[in-house]
């Protein structure tokens, strides 16, 4: 039995596939995606809102834990800064109400003298903040947990507003070096 084969085999299709979109279905289809987002771009934005401040609180009391375990488990100083956006802290001011928009730098402060020196003192971490809220510390410019966790003297709050200037959240630093949330309600 011989097979045969076809080499010339040629698919047609109707007219009806060949053709795109016309005009009008495309105008309909933008209007009606134009509402759908017009009605959605809200709840879209004020969920975006709450996430990022959600983000910034967990980034300050995931901060604020590490440095407290860290000085208890290496019974060191450790501080949280106020970090500048490159590799240093910001200053070294202990009283003042100022705005920590960058994200905290975390060290163990080896030689003891409160001030970030690099060549000196063990970077531990870098946590970035959002950029979209203003989180405001009532205490200077860094937090420092002594080797028993505590921190004396730099007990305080940490004010989170958004880019309204809406008080959102806050987060309450006590002696003992605890954090807690307070909702601003």
């Amino acid at each position: 039995m011989k097979k045969e084969f076809y080499a010339r085999v040629r698919w047609t299709l109707s007219v009806g596939f060949l053709k795109g979109f016309s005009l009008i279905e495309l105008l309909m289809s933008l209007a009606l995606l134009s509402v759908v987002l017009a009605v959605a771009f809200p709840s879209f934005s004020s969920l975006l809102t709450r996430l990022q401040l959600d983000s910034d609180v967990s980034a300050i009391r995931a901060g604020l834990s590490f440095s407290r375990m860290a000085a208890l488990s290496k019974n060191k100083q450790v501080i949280a800064c106020r970090w500048d956006g490159i590799n240093n802290c910001t200053g070294d001011a202990g009283l003042g109400t100022l705005v920590w928009q960058m994200g905290l730098l975390v060290y163990i402060d080896i030689d003891e003298n409160k001030i970030w020196t690099p060549l000196v003192d063990q970077q531990l971490k870098i946590i970035p903040f959002t950029l979209s809220n203003n989180i405001i510390w009532n205490n200077g410019e860094k937090v420092i947990f002594q080797p028993n966790g505590s921190s004396p003297g730099y007990n305080g709050t940490f004010t989170l507003t958004d880019g309204n200037g809406v008080t959102a959240a806050l987060l309450v630093l006590s002696r003992t070096g605890r954090l807690r949330y307070q909702s601003p309600n």
